[in-house]
């Protein structure tokens, strides 16, 4: 059913075939030429009829076509699952490596319910969701065979911390429980109580709710990719993720939340006036609430120019690439609002349900009563399928969608298949550059600073899913004073640790994360510089002010960076002392994950 889209689209070999070539007027060889490599497609297919899907055809009875040319089926496999059996006869994996490993099994079905509590519609708002949520509960109990394993996740959880299990009644008493968190007045976290306290006057009422409301569908499409990038790395094999959900608005940039404030001071400026006392001062309480006002700044700012629907139009594609089917499941049922607003709204959400589904090659189980049937239909589509692999005759790579037609030979069947795929680019092909030879090679002299530049991205290596984070944070120091200079104290701010921050080893940090580093020094403010680099070491042009602040008798000077504006991908904190005897270097790497 799926066209299988790995690294980045495709399989693709390189192939080496080297072609002989004439001999040059002055009888000198010319150097050989390769050719282009070919790319092997991986389609899922779905052949039935009125009475169910066919498990009984061969490899010439199916017909691939690219671009209406035709393909030759060179691989081909019937996948089939075991039978559903009840809870008790599945063995549970004993820790996370062996559910780790049952999930990477291809002979194992994975199963991930996903439940949107930020978008669950309810009683409150003249929805029935019993049918949609028992379905769900009897699916969890009934369905599951002996080799299936399952996961459950929600905005709020961390992806990293996901794990699989086959006892899947653990799961039924949340679905009982926590189905009301969109409309629960007094279900709010930390970072969305501190919006609250920062913008208590009644004139921004709507800019609380709009930042609510922004984050938390930030945080759905954020852990929606997260949650397609660790089934990416399970395994390459089919996995299914169940999601459960109204819907999402999808916002854009909003020049209105972005603007200042009305009677609000720049963050950081505070306002000149007469304070309780009668005296001349700068701010008030209820302007800077002792830092917090200038965290809720940022987040304003952040939150009014997210790209909602952008990133999520690319999470069908990253799915796709992951090998990753989503289910939506629309707990509505059969419904119509009373107001032309209201019908468009819902028809809106219910597209992009639908599109996303037919994207990843999923069902999408919107507008219907019938919530077990639904459920059904989803356990058989991952229970039998074929799975077709061919070498594409078109070897240009030229980034274009190609369509993907797959046919039965056997009158009366009809094929469920993926419509295409984008074919990868010459960039994308292109070899990776060799590794800077190290340091002391002949003939290759490496200065000190891209040694450590080096030396700093070595500390990237290897990091997995579940690594523990390092004792101690890695700087890297280089140049004449590296005894003066104290280690840099490293604190990360993140949506669950709420307005303060907290000290961090972890080099793995999310762009809803903020960064402090704390240098103790006794040289002045100027003497010292904090910059941001790419991971070639290159200076980004993305200034960190530093501050000076003093505590329990110590002198630091504070850099802080919001990482909201960077991209997923490795980065470099570089820290410049500068003395009498020269310059002194700190540098430390980190990545930022989905």
């Amino acid at each position: 059913m799926a066209a299988r889209l790995v690294s980045p689209i495709v399989i693709s070999a390189l192939v080496l075939a080297v072609i002989p070539s004439a001999q040059s007027p002055e009888g000198q060889a010319q150097p050989p030429t390769f050719k282009r490599a070919v790319n092997l497609v991986m389609v899922d297919a779905y052949p039935s009829t009125s009475s169910g899907p066919i498990l009984d055809l061969t490899r010439d009875e199916f017909e691939v076509l690219e671009d209406g040319v035709a393909q030759k089926v060179a691989l081909f496999e019937r996948k089939t699952f075991r039978a559903p059996v009840p809870e008790a006869l599945r063995a549970e994996p004993r820790d996370l490596r062996e559910s780790n490993r049952i999930a990477a099994d291809p002979r194992s079905r994975v199963f991930v319910l996903y439940l949107d509590t930020y978008h669950l519609p309810d009683a409150f708002q003249g929805v029935n969701y019993i049918p949609a949520r028992d379905a769900l509960r009897k699916w969890l109990r009934s369905a599951i065979g002996e080799d299936d394993i399952v996961a459950f996740v929600t905005p709020e959880m961390d992806v990293e911390a996901m794990t699989f299990t086959r006892r899947t009644s653990q799961f039924d008493d949340f679905l009982v429980t926590r189905w009301m968190r969109e409309i629960r007045v007094d279900d709010f976290d930390s970072t969305e109580r501190m919006y609250q306290t920062c913008y208590p006057r009644q004139e921004e009422q709507w800019v609380v709710e709009a930042m609510i409301a922004r984050k938390r569908e930030l945080a759905v499409v954020r852990t929606l990719r997260a949650l397609v990038g660790r089934l990416g790395d399970l395994r390459d094999d089919r996995k299914a993720v169940i999601l459960v959900g109204g819907g999402w608005f999808l916002f854009g940039p909003d020049a209105r939340l972005a603007a200042p404030l009305p009677n609000r001071p720049i963050p950081g400026s505070g306002r000149i006036g007469v304070g309780p006392t009668g005296r001349l001062g700068v701010g008030r309480s209820d302007d800077q609430l002792q830092g917090a006002f200038q965290e809720c700044e940022k987040d304003r700012v952040m939150l009014a120019n997210i790209t909602d629907e952008r990133d999520f139009l690319s999470l069908a594609g990253y799915a796709n690439r992951a090998n990753v089917s989503i289910y939506p499941v629309d707990p509505r049922g059969l419904t119509a609002p009373a107001t032309v607003a209201g019908q468009n709204a819902l028809q809106r959400r219910r597209d992009m349900l639908y599109n996303l589904a037919t994207a990843t090659d999923g069902l999408a189980i919107i507008d219907t009563n019938d919530y077990n049937r639904g459920m059904t239909r989803i356990v058989d589509d991952m229970s039998s399928y074929y799975l077709l692999g061919y070498y594409s005759t078109n070897e240009k790579l030229d980034g274009r969608y190609r369509k993907i037609t797959v046919r039965v030979k056997r009158p009366g069947v009809a094929v469920r298949a993926r419509d295409g795929y984008r074919a990868p680019t010459e960039a994308e092909m292109a070899p990776s550059p060799a590794a800077p030879a190290r340091s002391g090679a002949a003939g290759t002299p490496r200065s000190p600073r891209g040694d450590a530049v080096a030396a700093a991205l070595a500390d990237l290596i290897g990091l997995e899913r579940g690594r523990e984070a390092p004792a101690t944070v890695p700087w890297k120091f280089i140049g004449p004073a590296q005894d003066v200079m104290g280690k840099p104290l490293l604190f990360r701010r993140s949506p669950s640790s709420g307005p303060g921050y907290v000290a961090t080893t972890d080099l793995r940090l999310r762009r809803t994360d903020r960064l402090r580093v704390d240098i103790p020094t006794a040289a002045g403010l100027d003497a010292l510089a904090a910059s941001l680099l790419d991971r070639t070491g290159k200076p980004l042009a993305f200034p960190i002010a530093l501050a000076e602040r003093a505590e329990n008798g110590v002198r630091y000077v504070t850099g802080e960076l919001p990482l909201a504006p960077l991209a997923v991908g490795d980065y470099l904190l570089e820290i410049t002392r500068r003395g009498a005897s020269g310059e002194t270097s700190a540098f430390l790497a980190f990545r930022i994950v989905p």
